[in-house]
């Protein structure tokens, strides 16, 4: 910013803060946003954010709050901040699973006030949670925008219930492929110690897993080989299409998730069959079965956009 800049940013921020400590939350409001506008930094994100809970404004409080979500790891005080956000908004997964990132020293105080505004929403919208909860269980019941809205709205269950949900989701064989990886993944970022069984890509019985056991994608031995092998063609084939590709081998891998290896059984003549198969070429010496299973997550993707 030019100098002019930075001196009307001190002053917008200055006023914001002191139209807050008034209780004055339109103009603390407009005077932020319009710092905001100039510069976005984790401390101005935090202030607004607490105008805008003050204001009763939850939905838009969460919004500014995800956007900086780690800065609210900092300290105890905006830790509480990001929770109380979370928890007007009843969303009690998000809750958790930003406790999960927390030091374990630090999580119980917090923790605990999640569990008491989950009982709470059980007595006073148990009517909503219920429904809520049946459009989980039956999420195969509706189309794929369907799916997306129910798995959304599912985000404001307490967990007790959405564990329930999550068992018949994950055994679901009438459900896409990645509609069961993302609910298998809510559970592994929420750190479920219980075991749930999962109907997997090849349909041919259940994998039993624990999901504060897996991994993410991203740090899976398998993906990262994968990837590493795929921007060694970039000379080859361009910056451009090696972008392209990595954002389209993450869905696939997801879609295969959590084995990998069942998919991908050898690193370097995966990504050469990619390679081809995307530049039209002949076809590299490959295993039958990988090319096939390859096959099977381009179409399972193709149909996740169709």
């Amino acid at each position: 910013m030019t100098p002019e800049e930075e001196e009307r940013f001190a002053s917008l921020v200055a006023k914001g803060q002191a139209a807050f400590d008034e209780h004055s939350y339109g103009p603390a409001l407009d005077a932020l946003d319009e710092a905001y506008d100039l510069k976005q930094t984790p401390a101005i994100n935090q202030l607004l954010t607490r105008v805008l809970l003050a204001d009763g404004q939850y939905k838009t409080a969460q919004l500014f709050a995800d956007e900086f979500i780690d800065s609210y790891l900092a300290t105890a005080e905006t830790a509480q901040l990001y929770v109380t956000v979370a928890l007007h908004n009843q969303q009690f997964l998000t809750a958790r699973e930003f406790i999960m990132w927390l030091p374990e020293t630090q999580r119980a105080d917090l923790m605990a006030q999640v569990v008491t505004a989950e009982m709470t929403a059980r007595q006073t919208q148990q009517a909503t949670i219920t429904t809520i909860a049946r459009h989980f269980y039956h999420l195969s019941d509706g189309d794929a925008i369907s799916q997306r809205e129910r798995l959304i709205a599912a985000d404001k269950l307490p967990l007790d219930e959405y564990l329930v949900g999550a068992r018949f989701v994950l055994l679901d064989p009438f459900l896409t492929a990645i509609s069961r990886v993302s609910v298998l993944d809510r559970l592994r970022r929420l750190r479920v110690t219980q075991s749930v069984d999962m109907v997997w890509l090849d349909g041919g019985g259940t994998l039993t897993v624990v999901p504060a056991q897996l991994e993410s994608i991203e740090n899976m031995v398998q993906y990262q080989a994968i990837v590493t092998e795929l921007q060694s063609y970039e000379r080859t084939v361009g910056p451009a299409m090696i972008h392209g590709l990595a954002e389209q081998v993450r869905l696939m891998l997801m879609i295969a998730y959590p084995v990998l290896e069942r998919v991908a059984i050898e690193t370097k003549s995966w990504v050469a069959g990619l390679i081809a198969e995307s530049l039209g070429n002949p076809m590299p010496e490959e295993a039958v079965e990988q090319r096939e299973w390859r096959a099977k997550l381009q179409a399972e993707m193709l149909a996740l956009m169709a």
